[in-house]
């Protein structure tokens, strides 16, 4: 890394500089800035009151006061007495992607489930029966769950596949000049995996049924979600191998049979790790995600019909997270992306909606990126929010309405800006289609001299499961400490990553090489257009590390920029 610097700053603006001066320079500014940027956070800790709160303030020279906020802010130089909460997460249900719990006592506590020899029995003070015979060692029955009301068993009868293994060397080993090989599991497409066969048994007569669709052989067990209105039947998830269908299932126990109540396919994929469902146990109805409109989106499933009774949340823009349901209510309590006109579509905000998709409410209408922190009793919250080029701010809101109760004040950054640093700047530019907006930011040394031109250095992570692009407050980090260097340094999310419409994501289908920017679009179409000092060619950059650094290893050759 240091040589292509070193060449970088040789063939740019700063020749007439040393690299050793130009490395000073940059070392005195990573080490001065630390502490400019004061009054920086307000983290809350709630009184018993449930939604009184206090919380440190450092100011400069890391000098700490604490401020007391009731009907009014104070000031006061000790931590409060009493009893305090901190940050009161939302209420989140069991990870549907974690293995349900095996519980060997049933729910009435008068039967107990065991594994014997690869099988399947229950016992109760009387007897012990034997549910199956075919198990085996090597392929034994297990993860059981029970019936709420005990009646019905549903097990898996399992065939373990080991996970194959890759081999990599370690080479620079100490006392050695030999490589050592290593290996380590690592699956591959294609691999056989565990599968798990699903049975329904009967414990009043001990007679069992297969499952229709009950072969899962992508993930573990699904979580089963007992039926209110009848004691029969159950649902599961299942999602196939190849991510291009996600069902919904129905299942009655006595015949097997199964139905679907919800069946997603498509051509490209769906992405699993973001599918949201949250079953509705009074009602029968089920709250489900989808791309299917093209945007990441909630739905209401009617789960005794099997079908979609209403979109919750339409509109051209990303539900980012369901963070609560009020099933008492009827509404849901999201972050969302892209909503606001004339931002950064990937700026979150928070709102609450109706079930019906109806009475949406903007928590935080401000402009930028948001962070909330909500009281034990969630009529306030704490709103924190900035953008990569504007420092926090921090306001106290009602929760019923939105409605602004108190400004807690800002972050204080002369300091940083005396040191004659910037923050990063926001920029848009047209992607690979010339019509689809790419959003970046880009960082420029202190000492800018717009009269000179400045090679470019791109940091790219461009993995299609997420966005990376900074969204809140900088004031420094490492894209800033490299411009120091003489560089202007810049990042985006190219079109193949997460967080925006399903047809920006899908162009990293089967192309995962397609989510770099050298293929999103020319830089010096982009922000070296609207910067005059930027210097795309001949001299450019490209750097990251983890998965990231396979980008830096396959040169943007084939779109054309070098």
């Amino acid at each position: 890394m240091r040589w292509l610097i070193a060449c970088l700053l040789l063939s740019g603006s700063l020749a007439a500089q040393t690299p050793a001066s130009v490395y000073r320079r940059a070392a005195y500014l990573d080490s001065a800035v630390k502490g400019t940027v004061v009054h920086a956070g307000v983290r809350p800790h709630w009184g018993a009151d449930g939604h009184s709160f206090w919380y440190k303030d450092y100011g400069k020279d890391s000098a700490l006061s604490y401020v007391v906020v009731g009907e009014a802010k104070r000031v006061q130089s000790t931590q409060p007495a009493g009893t305090y909460r901190d940050d009161v997460p939302f209420r989140q249900g069991p990870s549907r992607w974690d293995d349900p719990p095996v519980d060997s006592l049933s729910p009435d506590k008068r039967l107990r489930a065991f594994i014997r020899d690869g099988n399947l029995y229950v016992s109760d003070s009387d007897r012990v029966r034997a549910l199956t015979t075919d198990g085996t060692e090597t392929a034994p029955y297990g993860a059981w769950c029970w019936s709420p009301d005990s009646r019905y068993l549903i097990a898996y009868h399992l065939h373990p596949v080991e996970t194959k293994k890759v081999a990599y060397i370690l080479t620079s080993l100490p006392g050695t000049t030999r490589g050592v090989v290593k290996e380590r599991e690592y699956m591959q497409p294609g691999d056989s995996m565990t599968t798990y066969n699903m049975m329904a048994f009967s414990l009043a007569d001990s007679t069992s049924v297969p499952v229709e669709n009950g072969l899962i052989d992508f993930f573990g067990p699904p979580r089963l979600h007992w039926q209110q209105r009848s004691a029969s039947l159950f649902t599961f998830e299942k999602v196939e191998r190849g991510h291009q269908r996600f069902r919904i299932l129905e299942a009655n126990v006595h015949t097997g049979k199964t139905r679907a109540l919800v069946d997603e396919q498509t051509k490209t994929f769906i992405y699993e790790n973001r599918i949201y469902t949250h079953y509705l146990e009074s009602t029968g109805e089920i709250i489900w995600s989808s791309e299917r409109d093209g945007w990441y989106h909630l739905y209401l499933v009617d789960g005794i019909k099997g079908v979609i009774k209403n979109g919750i949340t339409p509109g051209n823009w990303v539900v980012r997270e369901v963070d609560s349901v009020d099933e008492r209510k009827r509404e849901v309590w999201f972050r969302a992306s892209g909503m606001a006109e004339g931002e950064d579509p990937y700026n979150i905000h928070y709102y609450r909606i109706g079930f019906d998709g109806r009475h949406l409410v903007n928590l935080t209408p401000a402009k930028g990126n948001h962070q909330l922190s909500f009281s034990p009793d969630r009529s306030v919250f704490v709103d924190t929010y900035s953008s990569v080029d504007v420092p926090p701010v921090f306001e106290l809101h009602r929760t019923s309405d939105g409605a602004k109760v108190m400004d807690l004040g800002s972050a204080d950054v002369s300091a940083y800006l005396a040191l004659g640093l910037r923050p990063p700047e926001l920029f848009v530019a047209k992607g690979r289609d010339g019509r689809t907006d790419i959003w970046g930011i880009v960082c420029f040394p202190a000492d800018l001299d717009t009269t000179q031109r400045y090679p470019v250095i791109e940091n790219i992570y461009a993995g299609p499961q997420d966005s990376y692009v900074p969204k809140s407050f900088q004031a420094y980090g490492e894209m800033s400490s490299l411009a120091q260097l003489g560089f202007i340094v810049v990042q985006m999310d190219g079109m193949g990553t997460a967080n925006r419409s399903k047809a920006f994501h899908d162009v990293c289908w089967q192309k995962p090489g397609g989510c770099g920017l050298s293929r999103s679009h020319r830089l010096d179409q982009g922000p070296c257009s609207q910067i005059p000092f930027c210097r795309c060619h001949p001299c450019r950059g490209i750097w990251n590390v983890r998965r990231g650094a396979k980008r830096p290893g396959r040169p943007p050759v084939p779109s054309g920029v070098l």
